[in-house]
């Protein structure tokens, strides 16, 4: 779907619900396009920790869904307000970055608070790419919540089964 079709789609729904605001910018990045809504009303469309703005990220994807028409895929996108979500996933990022300098520290897991399926899948792709750390999602519902896991490398797995065969052998003297 063409993000023109998109912004105008935001911008109706938005008039059908009287909701003043200024504009809906397109914002692109590499792997999802944000549309951003500028507006004095920011509170009502984000509501309490965000469940609003999630809602009306649902509604407007089911109505881009329901108007396809056998189009092309409406493709990746975000519904941001006053730059809130991309504050929220700053601030999500930073936090799991703490917890994994955690686990590699200690080696032990860390369980992160429960968040949403994006939120999770934001956490899993920041540390696809590092070799000490695992991630995986756990739970159900409104309780899933992302667990980072520390990943011995290789040497330390051929350290740990050389000591077990050491104490095998010293063993079996007995």
């Amino acid at each position: 779907m063409s993000p023109d079709y998109i912004t105008k789609t935001i911008e109706n729904f938005l008039n059908k619900l009287t909701i003043e605001f200024d504009a809906v910018e397109l914002v692109q990045a590499k792997n999802h396009s944000t549309f951003l809504i500028h507006t004095q009303n920011a509170g009502i469309l984000i509501g309490n920790r965000g469940e609003n703005l999630e809602a009306l990220s649902y509604l407007i994807r089911r109505i881009l869904d329901k108007n396809r028409d056998g189009e092309e895929e409406r493709g990746v996108f975000i519904i941001d307000v006053n730059n809130y979500q991309t504050k929220k996933f700053g601030v999500l990022i930073e936090n799991a970055h703490i917890s994994a300098r955690r686990v590699k520290l200690f080696k032990q897991d860390v369980e992160l608070i429960p968040m949403t399926s994006y939120e999770r899948m934001i956490i899993h792709s920041a540390f696809s790419d590092d070799p000490e750390i695992s991630t995986e999602s756990e739970g159900q519902g409104k309780f899933r919540r992302v667990v980072i896991k520390y990943k011995p490398d290789s040497t330390e797995q051929n350290t740990d089964s050389g000591k077990s065969a050491e104490m095998l052998s010293d063993t079996s003297v007995l």
